[in-house]
């Protein structure tokens, strides 16, 4: 240090002021490009740590699939979405072949609100996703198990019984109508060449009997949607998405199948369901106890049943 700084710094009415001007210029750098600049470094850490599955506690994963040739997806960066604010989350209903299902109604057991004239979106479910491509054929499965209560009582029923009704509705929608402002078009960078709706279809007479019912995904046991597309390269898919509510909780697989690629039964969507409902089945999740003054909340159990001989149509 120079023989002027020394003299400077040992001067005792200059050093408190030279300390106060450090720290204010300090705090006006910070404030004017530093504290944004590590929001951003964090953001994109954040983003980062999403960008993978997140199999427990119910998945099929490669691992499922011995005696095939199967290896993890790549989780999309599209499929990473900030709904879960703050900070990034992988986004069921952003991964391609799930997708589908969540176009009109987004993810489930969540709670909307506005902020600067942005729609945002907070979980309350705990999710397992996973993605794998099994000879070719991308498989991708999915469970939402509510923090509230279950879809199977009353009051969590509107759920899924939302995702099945903007099923019923969705390949008119997905044809004519404008793209969501909320959720992104699964197909809007391809060609859509057919859809339809998959699984039981209830009459305007069930839908108004079950009105005071838990949701019950009936006979066939799931509901969901087969779609045709075509990408810019020329290579046509179809993808095949079914739900259906198992122990409360949400299960849902996606199959997505290249039209030169010939499917093992192994990934025939409906059994694939039934493989990852059984999962869920043998680790059941628990819902939390009622407050005082309303009904109990338990894991109704649901199956299902004859999903074996009801198959998905297209697959």
């Amino acid at each position: 240090m120079s023989t002027v700084l020394k003299r400077v710094f040992a001067n005792p009415r200059v050093t408190p002021g030279l300390v106060i001007g450090l720290l204010v210029t300090g705090a006006l750098l910070w404030f004017g490009g530093g504290r944004a600049l590590a929001e951003d470094l964090r953001s994109d850490w954040q983003f980062n740590r999403a960008q993978r599955w997140t199999p427990e506690p119910w998945a099929l994963t490669a691992d499922d699939f011995p005696g095939h040739d199967a290896v993890e997806l790549a989780v999309e960066p599209s499929a990473v979405s900030r709904w879960n604010t703050p900070g990034w989350a992988l986004d069921a209903s952003r991964v391609p072949g799930l997708d589908l299902l969540f176009y009109a109604s987004g993810p489930v057991g969540t709670q909307g609100y506005w902020r600067d004239d942005t729609f945002h979106l907070r979980m309350r479910t705990t999710d397992a996703l996973a993605g794998s491509r099994v000879d070719g054929v991308d498989v991708l499965t999915y469970v939402s198990a509510p923090d509230g209560p279950s879809y199977a009582t009353l009051e969590g029923a509107r759920h899924p019984e939302a995702l099945r009704r903007d099923a019923l509705e969705a390949p008119q929608q997905l044809f004519e109508a404008e793209p969501s402002k909320v959720f992104p078009d699964p197909f809007a960078d391809e060609e859509l060449l057919s859809v339809a709706y998959v699984g039981h279809q209830p009459s305007e007479q069930e839908r108004f009997e079950a009105r005071d019912e838990p949701f019950d995904a009936g006979g066939p046991g799931y509901f969901g949607l087969v779609a045709h597309h075509r990408d810019a390269a020329g290579v046509a898919r179809r993808t095949t998405t079914l739900a259906t509510v198992v122990e409360g909780a949400l299960v849902v697989v996606g199959v997505v199948v290249p039209d030169d690629v010939e499917p093992s039964a192994d990934v025939e969507p409906a059994l694939l369901l039934e493989r990852l409902a059984a999962e869920v089945r043998a680790a059941p999740p628990s819902y939390p106890a009622a407050e005082d003054g309303g009904s109990g909340i338990q894991a109704d159990s649901r199956t299902t049943s004859e999903v074996g001989s009801v198959m998905a149509a297209g697959s």
